[in-house]
């Protein structure tokens, strides 16, 4: 089976993850356990390279910015 993405799709699918992403930011519970579960999830992944160093850092900057302590 080939997996085929038109253009209609991709933009549909974005469109769907951008409000869930939304939905997901209104909610500090549930941010809170999607950070969480990022952060577990990023200790198994073995680093590589400059791409993922930055991410345990990006998440504490979006878990400040949902507490409102960085602004």
């Amino acid at each position: 089976m080939e997996n085929k993405f038109t253009d209609e799709r991709l933009e549909s699918q974005i469109c769907k993850n951008t409000k869930e992403a939304e939905e997901l930011l209104k909610d500090e519970d549930r941010m809170e356990r999607f950070l969480e579960r990022l952060e577990r999830k990023l200790e198994k992944v073995p680093v590589v390279g400059k791409q993922l160093s930055n991410i345990p850092m990006l998440v504490s900057l979006v878990r400040s910015y949902i507490r409102k302590d960085y602004r």
